[in-house]
Formats: structure tokens, C-alpha cells, sequence
């Protein structure tokens, strides 16, 4: 029940794929999440979409496939990269070297879609806002 007197966390996710089954699935097991945060989920179809959304909102998570309509996987994932928000990467592509690059580019997780069981989209999701919010405490210790 939300009200005015809620006090959660609201936690932001922005869930980017182009198949709005695949959306919708990973959008309502994170809104299903409760763990004394309320998850708003918004979704993107395209990157276009999805950086006009980084704009004018504020995301917590990012949980993208790297194959969208009007991007490469090297460009959605270069722009994944430059962000200063924890992602998780959701792909068909489960080869050594893709898996490698998508670890090295700073993904917190990366998420077979063939295998995208719920409980594993909630750990990643997770998992990839603990490291958000110990990013943020590091740089608050830092300054």
C-alpha cells in the first residue's frame, strides 16, 4: 500500500530490451521485490529512448539486453559503461569472450535470456544495487 506516509526507499530501474515480453517479465519480478525499498520500474525499447529517460529521470539499476534496434552491442554497452549507475546485462550471447567483454565494461551481473529464472533477476538486481550504494558511500568518504 503506498500513502503519504511511506517512508521506502524508492529504488529506480529502468529495464531496456526490445521485446516487451522480455520487459514486462524482468519489470514485474522487480516490482514484485520487497526488501524495505518500493521498486518503480520504467521501460525503453531503444537506446534513444532509454538515454532521453537517463535524462530526465534518475535510475538506481539498469537491467539491459545489448541488442537493440537503433544501437550495436558496442555502442549500448560503451554507453552502459559511461554511466554512473550499476547495470546488469540480460543476452542470448553467452559465449567466453562476449561474457568476458560485458564483465569487463563494469557490468555488475550478466544474465542468460535463456535462463532468466526470477530469483536470479532479483539477486542481480539486488547485487547490483548494493554495489550502487557502496559506490556512493566511497565517494562521499572520498570527498
Amino acid at each position: 500500500m503506498n500513502n503519504k506516509w511511506n517512508t521506502a526507499p524508492q529504488v529506480g530501474v529502468l529495464v531496456i530490451d526490445e521485446e516487451p515480453a522480455v520487459r514486462d517479465k524482468v519489470a514485474r519480478i522487480v516490482s514484485e521485490l520487497n526488501e524495505g525499498s518500493e521498486y518503480q520500474v520504467r521501460q525503453a525499447a531503444t537506446l534513444a529512448e532509454a538515454q532521453r529517460m537517463t535524462r530526465e529521470s534518475v535510475f538506481d539499476v539498469i537491467v539491459s539486453d545489448l541488442s537493440l534496434p537503433d544501437a550495436t552491442w558496442s555502442e549500448t554497452l560503451s554507453w552502459l559503461a559511461t554511466l554512473k549507475i550499476p547495470f546488469v546485462v540480460a543476452t542470448c550471447a553467452v559465449e567466453a569472450a562476449i561474457v568476458e567483454m560485458i564483465a569487463r565494461s563494469g557490468a555488475d551481473s550478466c544474465l542468460s535470456k535463456e535462463r532468466m529464472y526470477p530469483d536470479l533477476i532479483r539477486v542481480a538486481v539486488i547485487q547490483a544495487r548494493i554495489h550502487g550504494l557502496q559506490a556512493q558511500e566511497r565517494d562521499l568518504v572520498e570527498q
